[in-house]
């Protein structure tokens, strides 16, 4: 039995019936709390329509296992956020603590170094006082002497007046002999002046040579 060729009329006919046709999409159910309000493409279309820009995003759809997931880097993420923030309020009462201790230690070196002062401020007027007091003592012993020696030396001289020797109870002293106009002289702290046995030598030598003009007068 031979196969008869199909009309065209036919032909087109079934073609017609079998041409992808363009339907018009309706809302998918929820599935997991997603739908797809308009179309993006259609099955002989794969380039997506420019959608209208008043149209809302689309939706992220979500499924068990990316929830799950989701859920549980939160969860992680909320943890370590949790354990940095224990860390951080640690170390912050570590360096608080530390401070405190810092300061006390400040202060009490503050007490240390104040009472340290203090006491070098008593050493030092303490040194003070007695260096007065040595000073004071030195200059009314200086004085004693030197009155004592002024006594002794108007009041006792030695018997060998000319070597310009004088004794007193605290001070000895060699005087260096100059000779001038019948005055005997010695040095004593730099000081010179004559000695008392010169002076009465030269009050006695200039009498006798007054009396010896007078009587070569006559």
């Amino acid at each position: 039995m031979k196969c008869q060729p199909m009309p065209l009329q036919a032909c087109k006919s079934v073609l017609r019936a079998t041409r992808p046709e363009e339907y018009s999409t309706s809302d998918i159910p929820d599935l997991d709390g997603c739908t797809y309000p308009q179309l993006t493409c259609t099955w002989n279309n794969p380039e997506p329509r420019s959608l209208n820009p008043n149209t809302p995003p689309l939706p992220v759809y979500k499924s068990g296992k990316s929830a799950t997931l989701h859920s549980a880097c939160t969860r992680v993420a909320n943890s370590a956020q949790s354990r940095i923030e224990k860390e951080w309020l640690t170390a912050v009462e570590a360096w608080e603590e530390q401070l405190t201790e810092w300061k006390q230690w400040q202060v009490a070196y503050e007490e240390i170094k104040d009472r340290q002062i203090l006491a070098w401020l008593e050493v030092v007027h303490k040194a003070e006082k007695e260096e007065k007091e040595k000073k004071k003592e030195w200059m009314e012993r200086l004085r004693r002497e030197c009155e004592e020696h002024a006594h002794a030396r108007n009041t006792t001289p030695v018997a060998d007046e000319d070597d310009g020797m004088y004794e007193t109870p605290h001070v000895r002293q060699l005087a260096k002999g100059k000779k001038g106009k019948g005055v005997t002289k010695f040095r004593f702290d730099g000081v010179e002046v004559p000695s008392p046995g010169a002076s009465q030598k030269h009050a006695r030598a200039s009498a006798d040579t007054m009396y010896k003009v007078f009587f070569s007068c006559y």
